[in-house]
């Protein structure tokens, strides 16, 4: 018979109790051996001590007689209340000469075998229903008050509690943490901070949520789930509960002590407040989510089977807690032996691409246990990172940038194998750095030159060193892994050509679990409507898409366009922002260029002043000088703020400023949770998309949406760039080497290098001492191919440029992700370095149409407003292996055919629905593989007779989304030829890139 009770909640509780017991080894404790004033299992506590260090007990007995038990918990009290329970547990604590230990690590090797034994003595228990409080359980046994559904205790001293309920009779993990923050006090001993328990699982038959402080309605609970189908919760475990994986797994002995030993930490942040000072430091004990543990697992038990054969790449999105796991990785790849009990890595650097280590990553790396002088930070110049990895340091942090400066300072490093940990792959990873990288990790001793065999064998061991190395493993970190990244660091999808990461934690599963904010939720786009007005009687022939682009930027910087952008930045801020996140929410607007953020900081205050506006401040950020008419020398960040570069982003989380308008800065790794509000005026796409629009989603308390305001980008193509990183990104196919010919070959059709002059370049070049006149000799070489160069007219001089510039980085790419060896080839390419540096192009005649033209009647209107955004994965992505490079012949023609070509485009309102309509029309048109290739292997002109036909088919087919717009630009020739036109050079310009 069938009996509902056999689904409750006290089942499932047996269910885990009795795994522990019968599979995992616990111990059943009990309620009568736990001392709820100590909040101890005293019978475990003293069976532990007794056992593993007697001597130590004996002694302590002739101090303390029958008072042995009690001075020992006293003394146990006092050195947790005073160093934490992390720091207890992990070191013990000494009591009248004699050390007592509360748990034994597992040695790193299996030559001791005293150590092994006194680690297989820990013991482990669990105690259901455990009655913590006898005042709280007697009044109200119901609720439970006063008693706790599973504790587990290592050595008697209590770690994790459990509270626990059954999806099947109706009530979920919701109610366990509702539990927590309404029915369990933290002042209670079994539930104090840092005293006794180190983390508390609230668990229903499908999720794990977790939390290592108590704090009533303000607990903070993590998600210890799996992931199911790149998003939140766990997956489907066949005839086993989706969450088993706690207590067939996670707690085990062995993973359980591993965890508390190498990963569980107390992280300590020091904090100031808005006028600089130090704030009390902020404790929190940080145990780790399951896929951390997952990354660092999985890539340890990979490194053990193939050793440094391998490169990784982990995608993991921002929220992931990735800098904890490069942490807690790179610790662990320092201890990791072979079967021999040899450590596999001798050297573990971890690298970021910002220009000062990451003060967060770094106080990460040091937080953790570890031996003095384990450890190195370089913080000062290259010469500390050459030393360190020549004396013993077995972790470093650095900048990749520093390996540049290395090559030719660092001794030789022999027989070292080295795991390298890089954060934030998709930039760190460029052809220069990563060569910089692999060349000082491996570099053996000069070998003279001597002859031209000698030499080949020398040009062969260079390109060699340039790829995956054998002493060297690769760690990349990143949420958006560019082709190239997957290339060199993805792992073969098996059966086909595509690679893909190591480990995932995507983005999608990051902002349903509450990590991030989905920041396209609310999106609202604008248009700029102007006409352009010619000023002069005489028509004048001007080269057509240099005009184009000359008044593009004109209409990005006229001060009327600003301002009036301006005042829809302010005023929405004032009246739909500024009171969020309890008032402290803050804005960026990204700016198309360092003279447009100039322009909107001074449109800024002067709207700011004129309306009497209070707390609405902006601070500007850009790099280098910049010339603008409204002032007569050059403009600097520093001079317009007021204050030093670096003081921004303290400054800018501060109460004085609300706003950063921003010029390619602040783009990428800038972390401030306070930032709510986003206003772009700028093209975006791809990568830097994703990134840019991504400042938006940290989360704060307080801070539950975001908002953009977009002046410049339809949302359909910023959701098309997300898409590709939204869950699992996959390279379709590995870059073809074979493409590098067709560049070699072009180069070879200019007649511009000569092989006999590119050898006897390479003979100097592999000198070990150079003299003077080597050196002159090379200039001379250079010299001689730079003056065929020159020949040619302008035009073709830019040409050849881009093509020397595509081969010397499409190499550099290829001889880090494949097999190849062609020395005549990387003898080309080494010259071409020198050559390209040298070829010298006259700038492009400005064009000044600031006589003829003005631009009038501006207008922004409002498109397109989205509350609810729903991102369709698209995870594929594919190398750019077109080998066309330069551009297109300029076309003349009469300024007054130009003006009107654009005013029929912007002085026309379409509605929103229209201009969706038009936009998904040339996003198909981008798509098409026909007009891919048309556009790489043809002039604009011969490209549009091919888009022509594609484009009325186009039109013919949108009929069914918006017939009365579509009906429109069949009948409209003069409409629809303006908008074709304007596609094709759009699409034709797109697909190129």
């Amino acid at each position: 018979m069938i009996r509902l009770n056999d689904l409750k909640e006290r089942n499932y509780q047996d269910i885990i109790k009795s795994y522990l017991i019968n599979e995992n080894g616990y111990i059943e404790g009990f309620n009568k051996n736990y001392n709820k004033t100590h909040a101890l299992d005293t019978k475990m506590l003293f069976e532990f001590l007794y056992d593993t260090q007697s001597v130590q007990m004996s002694k302590l007995k002739e101090t303390y007689k029958e008072k042995l038990e009690e001075k020992i918990i006293e003394r146990l009290n006092k050195e947790i209340s005073d160093y934490g329970i992390l720091e207890v547990l992990k070191k013990g604590f000494k009591d009248r000469g004699q050390t007592i230990y509360l748990m034994y690590r597992k040695p790193a090797t299996t030559y001791n075998k005293e150590a092994l034994e006194l680690y297989n003595k820990n013991r482990f228990s669990v105690t259901e229903e455990l009655v913590y409080n006898e005042n709280d359980y007697e009044s109200d046994v119901k609720k439970k008050k006063g008693r706790v559904d599973l504790v587990l205790f290592l050595n008697g001293i209590p770690i994790i509690t459990f509270e626990l309920k059954n999806n099947l009779s109706g009530q979920s993990v919701k109610n366990a943490k509702t539990q927590y923050m309404n029915d369990r006090n933290p002042k209670e001993k079994l539930f104090t901070f840092n005293e006794r328990c180190i983390v508390h699982f609230a668990m229903d038959t499908e999720e794990i949520y977790m939390t290592t402080k108590l704090n009533k309605q303000s607990t903070f609970f993590l998600p210890f789930n799996k992931g199911n189908n790149g998003g939140k919760g766990n997956p489907d475990a066949g005839d086993k509960i989706r969450v088993h994986y706690i207590w067939e797994d996670i707690l085990s002995k062995d993973t359980l002590l591993y965890l508390i030993d190498k990963f569980v930490y107390l992280q300590i942040k020091e904090e100031k407040d808005e006028k600089g000072k130090r704030k009390k430091p902020k404790k929190n004990i940080i145990f780790p989510r399951y896929h951390q543990i997952d990354v660092v697992r999985n890539l340890l038990q990979d490194v053990y089977v193939n050793k440094t054969s391998s490169n990784y790449l982990i995608q993991h999105s921002a929220g992931s807690g990735k800098t904890n796991s490069i942490a807690w990785l790179s610790h662990r790849l320092m201890s990791i032996h072979d079967d021999c009990n040899n450590n596999i890595f001798d050297v573990v650097i971890v690298m970021t691409d910002r220009k000062v280590v990451d003060k967060q990553l770094r106080d990460a790396v040091l937080g953790l246990d570890h031996k003095d002088g384990t450890i190195s930070i370089m913080d000062r110049d290259s010469d500390q990172l050459a030393d360190a990895l020549t004396d013993g340091t077995k972790i470093l942090v650095t900048t990749i940038q520093k390996f540049r400066y290395i090559l030719d300072k660092i001794e030789a490093i022999k027989n070292k194998n080295f795991a390298i940990i890089i954060d934030e792959a998709h930039s760190s990873t460029s052809g220069k750095n990563m060569e910089a990288v692999t060349k000082a990790l491996t570099s053996d001793e000069i070998i003279e030159a001597e002859n031209e065999d000698k030499l080949d064998d020398l040009i062969v061991d260079e390109i060699k060193r340039n790829g995956k190395q054998a002493n060297i493993s690769m760690f990349a970190f990143t949420a958006t892994p560019k082709p190239s990244t997957l290339d060199m660091f993805g792992h073969p999808v098996p059966g086909t050509d595509r690679k893909e990461a190591f480990h995932l934690y995507s983005m999608k599963q990051a902002i349903e679990e509450g990590f991030i904010l989905d920041v396209l939720r609310n999106y609202v786009t604008y248009k700029t409507y102007f006409e352009v007005r010619q000023l002069v009687e005489k028509d004048v022939n001007v080269p057509k898409s240099k005009t184009k682009r000359k008044i593009a930027k004109s209409r990005d910087i006229h001060p009327t366009n600003i301002s009036q952008k301006v005042a829809i930045i302010i005023e929405h801020f004032k009246d739909n922002v500024m009171h969020k996140i309890g008032g402290r929410a803050k804005a960026m607007v990204v700016t198309s260029s360092r003279e447009s953020a100039v322009k909107y900081k001074l449109a800024f205050e002067k709207y700011v002043k004129e309306n009497g506006y209070e707390n609405i401040n902006a601070l500007v950020a850009f790099s280098g000088k910049v010339t603008v008419d409204e002032f007569d020398e050059d403009i600097t960040e520093e001079k317009m703020n007021g204050f030093k570069e670096e003081e921004v982003p303290d400054r800018f989380a501060g109460e004085d400023y609300q706003v950063l308008l921003v010029a390619d800065k602040y783009q990428t790794g800038f972390d401030q949770p306070l930032l709510h509000t986003m206003y772009i005026d700028k093209k975006l796409r791809g990568v830097k998309a994703v990134q840019t629009l991504s400042r938006l989603n940290r989360t704060c308390a307080g801070k539950d949406d975001t908002f953009i305001l977009d002046f410049k980008n339809d949302l359909e193509d910023i959701k098309k760039s997300f898409s590709t990183f939204y869950e699992c990104t996959e390279l379709v196919e590995t870059l073809d080497p074979n493409l590098v010919y067709d560049l070699e070959r072009k180069i070879e059709n200019f007649n511009i290098i000569n092989k006999d002059e590119v050898d006897k370049f390479i003979t100097k070049a592999y000198k070990e001492k150079k003299t003077s006149k080597d050196r002159q000799q090379q200039i001379s070489y250079v010299s001689k191919a730079l003056e065929r160069v020159n020949r040619y007219n302008n035009e073709d001089v830019l040409e050849i440029r881009a093509v020397l510039r595509k081969f010397t980085n499409f190499y550099s790419l290829m001889i880090q992700i494949s097999d190849f060896e062609d020395v005549e080839l990387h003898k080309l390419y080494i010259f071409s370095k020198f050559l390209v540096k040298a070829i010298e192009v006259e700038s492009e005649d400005e064009i000044d149409i600031s006589d003829k033209v003005s631009l009038e009647n501006f207008h922004q209107v409002k498109v397109g407003e989205v509350r609810e955004t729903e991102i369709e994965y698209g995870g594929e992505v594919k190398h750019n292996s077109s080998i066309t490079v330069g551009g297109v012949q300029e076309e003349f023609d009469a300024l007054s055919h130009i003006i009107k070509e654009i005013n029929e485009l912007f002085n026309v309102e379409f509605g929103e629905t229209e201009v969706l309509a038009a936009m998904q029309v040339e996003e198909i048109l981008k798509t098409s593989e026909d007009l891919q290739r048309r556009a790489e292997n043809n002039t604009i002109d011969n490209f549009k007779y091919s888009f022509n036909e594609e484009y009325q088919k186009s039109v013919i087919e949108g009929l069914d989304r918006n017939q009365e717009f579509f009906e429109t630009l069949l009948t409209n020739e003069k409409l629809s030829g303006v908008l074709m036109e304007f596609m094709a050079d759009r699409v034709y310009s797109a697909l190129r890139k």
